[in-house]
């Protein structure tokens, strides 16, 4: 009995159990926002890659669907070209002048301690004209 209020007045190990508990919720929060900082970069890295390669349009008007998706990834830092879906297709407004209209999607996967994961999913169209 004696041995019993002693282990049940001791507190010497509460901190360590205190700060294991608190430990693991705030690592998993960092993690997760470093994860959607990185899945942000990733977005804005494959943004800037389609941009720039859409300037093959302007400079060259026959520039094939392959060299403009070979150019994308020419200009790509940290995202692979294979996770980059892109559509391009070739009008003409009403005015007669003829675009190209550049569609591309790209899903990062979530990875966060303690949690289901998910997708942020990138996207956006861009509007060239052909040069002349």
């Amino acid at each position: 009995m004696r041995v019993l209020r002693a282990f049940v007045r001791a507190n010497r190990g509460a901190a360590a159990v205190e700060f294991a508990l608190v430990c693991s919720v705030l690592f998993a929060t960092l993690i997760g926002i470093f994860n959607v900082g990185w899945a942000f970069y990733c977005g804005a890295d494959v943004r800037h890659g389609i941009e720039r390669a859409s300037r093959l349009y302007i400079a060259d008007p026959n520039t094939t669907d392959a060299q403009f998706r070979s150019r994308v990834g020419d200009y790509l830092e940290v995202t692979r070209l294979a996770d980059i879906g892109t559509t391009v297709t070739r009008t003409t407004l009403a005015s007669g002048a003829p675009i190209v209209r550049i569609t591309w999607t790209y899903d990062y996967m979530l990875v966060v301690p303690f949690m289901t994961g998910g997708a942020l999913n990138f996207g956006s169209q861009i509007v060239v004209p052909i040069g002349a």
